[in-house]
């Protein structure tokens, strides 16, 4: 977040800041990616804190010295689980905050709206990942039919909560409105890298409310039951008309079905940097935000030109 004068006068866009602290905190890996911050193995093994963790803490740790001047173990915690007691905390904080700052006092209630739009938003994320890592274990390992059906369950209940989610994506014009919906496609994607490695039926419980406002396509229709098997090739046909819709389709002579479904995700994923590249050139310069959302979409971008670069080369040696 940098340095910070005390709250005044003096300050400008200091409130705004603070908001895009508790992004910078609440989206963790996202961001720490963004930012270059890769692990490292340690020299001393005994001594692993590699540079994504340190960045995520410290980015966690000064949101917390900004607005309780100590980072408590406590607090620390419950800022990373996002629980509402301390985000009603930190938007009483914004206000506070926006209240003396030139650029910000006309937009003190919008400021603090977006950071509990945000929070819920990160909220369903964090429960949403918990709920389909256990998922995953479950798939990777031993475990018997009840603890699977029983996981299953409790995940598509987790993947389905996007109200948060979607309301950044839909947020009313506004003067925060771009920086919302860059958020909210940052929380969509997210919940794109949740779906991976899960069971068919939950990949569509985990991105299909999002993608109706980011790309304007429905969801197929899937049983309410995680546990029931779903028709096969439905989740990579959903694939390819989100790819398809969002102007980055499947090659007409691609036909192996797994190459069809990787041009799809990569699709997908150029999808979304485009419109992060509409948002970036949006939003407020006075934060990180549109550096952040312009090194996530040069990765997506980067994903989609090598796997369809791989394709090709692939159909040219079966040639």
């Amino acid at each position: 977040m940098g340095p910070k004068p005390m709250p005044g006068p003096q300050t400008d866009g200091e409130a705004e800041r603070f908001v895009m602290g508790a992004a910078s905190c609440w989206m963790g890996g996202l961001w720490a990616d963004a930012l270059g911050e890769q692990d490292e193995p340690p020299f001393n093994v005994s001594d692993i804190h590699d540079a994504r963790t340190a960045g995520i803490q410290r980015r966690c740790e000064a949101l917390l010295v900004h607005a309780y001047g100590v980072v408590d173990p406590t607090q620390y915690q419950q800022l990373r689980a996002v629980e509402p007691r301390l985000v009603d905390e930190l938007a009483a904080r914004v206000q506070a905050i926006a209240a003396t700052d030139r650029v910000d006092q006309p937009h003190a209630a919008e400021l603090a709206k977006l950071l509990r739009v945000l929070a819920d938003a990160e909220r369903e994320n964090i429960l949403a990942r918990s709920a389909a890592d256990d998922v995953k274990r479950d798939e990777a390992g031993p475990s018997g039919p009840a603890e699977r059906a029983t996981d299953k369950t409790l995940a598509g209940q987790a993947l389905e909560r996007t109200a948060g989610i979607q309301a950044l994506l839909t947020l009313p014009p506004g003067e925060y409105a771009h920086e919302a919906r860059a958020l909210g496609l940052l929380c969509a994607l997210d919940r794109l890298e949740i779906a991976r490695k899960l069971p068919k039926h939950l990949k569509i419980y985990a991105v299909g409310a999002p993608f109706v406002p980011v790309f304007g396509v429905q969801p197929p229709v899937v049983p309410g039951d995680p546990t029931v098997p779903i028709k096969t090739g439905t989740w990579p046909g959903y694939l390819v008309d989100v790819a398809a819709a969002s102007g980055h389709p499947v090659p007409a002579g691609v036909t192996e079905p797994i190459d069809r479904e990787s041009l799809a995700w990569v699709g997908v994923l150029q999808a979304f940097a485009d419109r992060l590249r509409v948002e970036q050139r949006a939003v407020s310069t006075r934060t990180p935000l549109p550096l952040v959302v312009g090194r996530v979409a040069d990765r997506l971008e980067k994903e989609n030109g090598t796997m369809r670069a791989f394709v090709k080369a692939e159909q040219r040696a079966q040639k």
